[in-house]
Order: C-alpha cells, then sequence, then structure tokens
C-alpha cells in the first residue's frame, strides 16, 4: 500500500512516477485553486506528495503554493519537486551558468556561419499549454503561446545570419548553439532521489528524441558518488558531474535531464522535465533501480 499523493494536471499513460508508484493515489489539479482548497482534498495518511504538473511554469500550482508546501512540512509530509517550479529553457541556461557549467545560450554577435537552433522557451514547444484556458492562464501568470513555433518538430536550425531579428528579442524562444557530434549521441538523465540513471542514445536526426528503437547504454549510479554501480566503461563521469549540479540547483526530486555532447567531449545541459513521458516500451531495470529509491514506502 502507498502513501503517496501525486498531484497531476491532466491524467496521460506513460509517465514516470506512476509507473514507479502504480498505487500511489492520484490527485487532479484544479488549475487556479488555492492551497486551502486542495489540502481539503488530500487523502488522510498522505506521507508523500508529489508535484506533477505537466506544465513550463508552475509556481501559482495551487495559488499559494509555498504556503501549501508549510503546511504539508508541519505534517511530516516528504514533498518531491516542491522548488521545481520552472522548467524553461532560459531559465535552465540561466542555472547552468550559475553552476559554471557551459550553456548554449547564443549572442546575435558571432560568426555569420555558426550553426544555432531556435526552440520556445516552453517546455516541449509549449505542447500542453494549448490545453490551459485563457481565465487558466491569467491565473497562472502564463503569457501568450509562442507565435512563431507551435511543436517541438518545428525548431529551426538556422546560421546566425538567418536568425530573424525578432527571435533575439523576445523571450518566447531562445536560440542556443547547435552542439551535435561525429556519433550523434547525447544523453538522457532518469532521476528519482538519490538514483540516477543515466542513458547513452544514437540518433542521427538533428533533433534528439529518445525514440523506442534507437540504441541505448545505460549507467547506473547513487547520488552524491558519482561512480557508477553497473554499466560499461568507459563510464561518463562528466556528463554524471553535470546532471548532479543541474538537479542540485532546480532542487529536482523526480524528472529528467538531457545533455548534448561536441567532439571536444564537452557536454551541455538542454532540457529539463519534471514530470517525464516514458511511453510504452518497458524498461524493466531501469525502473526496478529507480523504484528501489523508496517514494511511496510508509515510514
Amino acid at each position: 500500500m502507498t502513501s503517496l499523493c501525486i498531484y497531476e494536471w491532466r491524467s496521460w499513460d506513460g509517465f514516470l512516477l506512476p509507473m514507479l508508484c502504480p498505487g500511489a493515489t492520484r490527485v487532479r489539479a484544479r488549475l487556479g485553486e488555492t492551497s486551502s482548497d486542495l489540502l481539503k482534498r488530500l487523502p488522510p495518511h498522505t506521507e508523500w506528495f508529489a508535484f506533477h504538473i505537466n506544465l513550463t511554469a508552475t509556481r501559482r500550482t495551487p495559488l499559494r503554493r509555498a504556503a501549501f508546501c508549510r503546511v504539508l512540512r508541519a505534517q511530516g509530509v516528504r514533498i518531491l519537486n516542491e522548488h521545481v517550479t520552472d522548467i524553461s529553457k532560459h531559465h535552465l541556461q540561466d542555472v547552468c551558468v550559475h553552476t559554471r557549467l557551459p550553456s548554449t545560450r547564443a549572442t546575435r554577435a558571432g560568426e555569420s556561419a555558426e550553426w544555432l537552433i531556435v526552440k520556445t522557451n516552453a517546455n516541449y514547444a509549449g505542447e500542453k499549454e494549448k490545453f490551459v484556458s485563457p481565465d487558466e492562464r491569467r491565473a497562472l501568470g502564463l503569457g501568450p503561446r509562442c507565435r512563431w513555433i507551435s511543436r517541438h518538430d518545428e525548431y529551426l536550425i538556422r546560421q546566425r545570419s538567418d536568425v530573424p531579428p525578432g527571435f533575439w528579442r523576445s523571450r518566447q524562444v531562445i536560440v542556443e548553439r547547435f552542439i551535435e557530434n561525429r556519433c550523434h549521441a547525447y544523453y538522457r538523465a532518469y532521476k528519482l532521489l538519490d538514483r540516477v540513471v543515466i542513458a547513452r542514445m544514437v540518433n542521427p536526426a538533428p533533433i534528439k528524441k529518445a525514440l523506442d528503437n534507437i540504441p541505448r547504454t545505460n549507467w547506473y549510479l547513487r547520488l552524491p558518488s558519482l561512480q557508477p554501480i553497473a554499466g560499461p566503461k568507459p563510464w561518463p563521469g562528466h556528463v554524471a558531474g553535470a546532471v548532479s549540479r543541474v538537479s542540485d540547483a532546480l532542487g529536482l526530486d523526480i524528472g529528467t535531464i538531457d545533455l548534448v555532447e561536441d567532439d571536444a567531449g564537452q557536454c551541455y545541459a538542454i532540457d529539463v522535465n519534471a514530470s517525464p513521458y516514458m511511453g510504452t516500451t518497458t524498461h524493466g531495470r531501469m525502473l526496478e533501480f529507480l523504484a528501489a529509491a523508496g517514494v511511496g514506502r510508509r515510514s
């Protein structure tokens, strides 16, 4: 029997946390509700509470979220992703700069032939925000959706000289250096508390996605150690170090971090997701390893 309450906005199959804790109680978020309203709806004997809102900005979910968390902590409830309220691209690059990790953020001045990529500032091109009503957008303090890019597969890869001037001025998008390597490899780190699985995947597509049929190599570790428990050699310790620093700075308890690498071996964090989608493919060993973190077990 689990004592975990998953606070979710929309319920889709295939998300990591519900897969790890199938017996959890799932409470549907009502966008714009107050913290006191939510407290009245929580199941009795809740010992774990997870924010699992699949939106980019969640600091007002619920309203007076900080007060809501103070009440839970006073009751001895352990909170997952309490401090993860902004997973936008600009915020992630700010975190990289703050933690002295390399940033992909590009400047307007530079080599005209350098390849850059233009993305939405919102996670996954803001595709989930399209389900938010105008009244809900106002309650959550959300700005308008990006008028140039509406889907994650519409990100633009352009030379600097071909990037429209408006993209440099708008906070709806971010212009980043386009980082790639000869092996077409990139990394995704799956995290639950102190347990991390780092997957190295190979995808020749310019915009990398963790498709079910692409080659994958997994390493397993427990933080704060950056040494693998299992996985082949050589071990990408530099990736593990970046994952540790980014997740600490964000307060990420459960989620994924995507990283790309150049041919010199320098890695860059490019995406974070606090409610990651896993799809329908079974990742048995990985899920078993993460589930051993013990989330939802009664004390």
